[in-house]
């Protein structure tokens, strides 16, 4: 994530961690990449590039970090027989916001609709994205759905024989 302020023409900015004095994290850019865990607010005081006068107050500039989704129950692999369907589901937690997105991929492909489970009949390996109200997103575990084919009878049966033997039905096989 980088933050931006923007000064006015001839300056560029320093960038603070407190609110007045001390060393800045950055100098002489007008963006900022932080490395940060949690919300944190920063600094920024415009600075004459050729007379080196800087404003009278730091700019205060907040950064907020959302919380990931997390999945609670992930999907689990399935195996079905040819024609018949398997459906995957999960179950997970905002983290921050409420979730606004379930999307289902098999391979690269996305491959279902907003839901927390998915229904296919099509072998292959599937995930699901699932993404929060802050645009903040976590990949399921990657499961297999195998597709069996049906048993065939290779051999058809033959129907039982009867025969006539003086005056009786026999049957054999």
């Amino acid at each position: 994530m980088t933050i931006t302020a923007t000064p006015s023409s001839g300056a560029t900015i320093d960038w603070y961690s407190t609110s007045t004095g001390g060393s800045p994290l950055q100098s002489g850019s007008n963006t900022y990449t932080p490395s940060v865990d949690n919300s944190s607010t920063y600094y920024a005081q415009a600075r004459n590039t050729t007379t080196g006068c800087v404003s009278a107050s730091y700019t205060p500039v907040a950064v907020t970090v959302n919380a990931k989704p997390t999945i609670s129950a992930q999907p689990t692999a399935k195996s079905v027989c040819s024609g018949t369907n398997a459906t995957l589901s999960v179950a997970a937690n905002a983290g921050s916001g409420s979730i606004s997105k379930y999307e289902w991929f098999r391979g690269t492909t996305a491959t279902g609709t907003n839901s927390n489970s998915l229904t296919t009949g099509t072998e292959g390996n599937y995930y699901v994205k699932v993404t929060n109200s802050n645009g903040c997103s976590v990949n399921s575990n990657t499961v297999v759905v195998t597709v069996n084919n049906n048993p065939s009878i290779s051999a058809q049966p033959t129907a039982p024989h009867s025969r006539n033997v003086l005056g009786r039905r026999c049957h054999y096989q």
